[in-house]
């Protein structure tokens, strides 16, 4: 690589890892029961409680891979329980898919501009910007699944280690989330097609690169009794939930919006409509245009691999395409390199793909990871305000919590916050009045004493599954205290009351 392109493309890097996490100093940052939990449990890593289950999936017995709670615990050691640093290193991870984004375009025989401007695009990317600082397992498969596809292109020829790489990096892609297992299919067809060679060498090392990468789970599987498999078992059989209720036509409708707003969200973000049918064209230009080659057939496999997923669940996982991005990209790279000549529609297309992403990242990188967020204003931002007030309004006076959450009655988020941010910063934690949380992780509030009057209650912004219950909840905490004044912070509502 030339020298200039080295810098060129280090300066990419750059700015992309300043988009990724300009705002997350600031508490732009979604935290909710999910992130809680896994603060909480990396925490019990910390300490010597070596785990060896993932998170658990939608799905109940099947959970995904410990890998991420291993990848995260370095920097939640550095950052004394801050989530602020892991989500640093996840964005610093995600930033090196703009490297692989330009390697690849040059696997494909792009020239050099228009690889660098492919990586330029992947930095500028709405969709990259909120997988890189989401703090949940599913992010950094951003970066594993084009990994996993770009060892399985360079399997077609001599290197030893590509094959062994390509199962390494889908294993750990099935680490982050057991559904995307689906990436194994789109191999089987590029084998029956012979676009990979299918050969007793090439599958021996794949199946050893993916056994090494799924090895937590098979570990897992053995010491709590295969209930994975169980759970496999009931999703795939035919009385299953998603194959009696679910038509082909509404999953096929759903697949389709999927994918349109993968399109949208790393073409044109600011208007899911126009981008996803900019990808529409993108995909029947590209199929129309591109003579048959066997990179064609590998992207086309790549992009539509997902297909096989969505009778089994995926229609409800708005994370189901992470990494299809990436291969957007390089589809985007044939009609790039088409339309080059044509110098004033090429820097049309470069400056709508490039001001949508950026006017998208501006506008809801400030309010967290949106597009995966059920509770958005759950930010730390808006949390660690909610704290301080309390212990403000207290000024070292003892007082008593209870919270209305979801999930119900689990208050694993808001004591993790306590723990890392409250009484670090306050010297002391609150007491607890809610429902009992015995057994679930963040149960170290002490129960509240007699002679503490001050209680408040944290109420969760309001969600369609969630808000029937808050106001039970309210009329519950009215048997404990009596309401003061409320104060929002966001949509996070904080009650101060009195003890009855």
């Amino acid at each position: 690589m030339r020298y200039r392109n080295v810098i060129k493309l280090l300066l990419i890097i750059l700015i992309g890892l300043i988009l990724r996490y300009v705002f997350i100093p600031f508490g732009a940052l979604t935290f909710s029961y999910d992130q809680g939990r896994d603060a909480f449990i990396v925490r019990e890593i910390l300490a010597g409680d070596f785990k060896i289950q993932g998170p658990p999936s939608s799905t109940p017995g099947l959970y995904h891979g410990v890998f991420y709670y291993y990848l995260l615990a370095p920097f939640y050691f550095l950052g004394l329980g801050n989530p602020i640093y892991p989500v640093f290193g996840l964005a610093v991870l995600n930033c090196l898919g703009i490297l692989l984004m330009y390697y690849f375009a040059r696997e494909l025989n792009f020239s050099r501009p228009i690889s660098l401007t492919l990586a330029l695009f992947y930095a500028f990317s709405f969709e990259q910007s909120q997988y890189a600082v989401w703090l949940s397992n599913p992010s950094y498969a951003a970066l594993t699944v084009p990994l996993y596809y770009y060892f399985l292109f360079k399997s077609r020829g001599q290197n030893r280690w590509s094959p062994l790489l390509a199962g390494l990096f889908l294993g750990l892609s099935i680490q982050a989330d057991i559904f995307l297992a689906y990436h194994i299919f789109p191999l089987l067809i590029l084998f029956i097609i012979r676009t990979i060679p299918f050969t007793k060498q090439l599958l021996a090392k794949f199946i050893t690169g993916l056994l090494i990468g799924i090895l937590p789970l098979v570990i897992a599987q053995f010491k709590f009794g295969f209930t994975g498999f169980v759970a496999v078992r009931n999703l795939l059989l035919p009385s299953g939930i998603n194959q009696t209720k679910a038509l082909f036509t509404d999953t096929a409708l759903i697949y389709l919006n999927q994918l349109t707003r993968t399109f949208a969200l790393n073409l044109f973000p600011i208007q899911i409509f126009l981008g996803g049918l900019a990808g529409i064209c993108l995909v029947f230009w590209f199929i129309r245009h591109v003579i048959d080659t066997p990179q064609k057939n590998i992207l086309l496999a790549y992009l539509f691999s997902s297909l096989i997923a969505f009778p089994y669940g995926g229609v409800a996982t708005p994370f189901v395409h992470v990494g299809i991005g990436f291969v957007i990209y390089l589809i985007l790279g044939y009609f790039l390199s088409a339309i080059l000549k044509r110098r004033f529609l090429f820097l049309i297309v470069i400056t709508l793909i490039t001001v949508g992403n950026l006017l998208a990242i501006f506008k809801n990188n400030p309010s967290g990871q949106t597009i995966f967020a059920l509770q958005p204003d759950l930010t730390i931002k808006n949390e660690t305000a909610a704290i301080d007030f309390i212990y403000r309004s207290e000024n070292g006076t003892r007082f008593s919590l209870n919270s209305i959450t979801s999930p119900l009655h689990i208050n694993t988020s808001w004591s993790y916050l306590f723990n890392w941010y409250g009484e670090s910063k306050y010297g002391y934690l609150p007491y607890w009045h809610g429902h009992d949380q015995i057994g679930l992780l963040g149960n170290n509030l002490q129960k509240t004493p007699a002679d503490v009057t001050d209680y408040y209650l944290i109420i969760d912004p309001p969600e369609p599954n969630f808000v029937r219950f808050i106001q039970p909840g309210i009329e519950e905490e009215n048997g404990f205290s009596k309401l003061e004044a409320e104060y929002n912070f966001g949509k996070i509502r904080v009650q101060k009351r009195v003890r009855i």
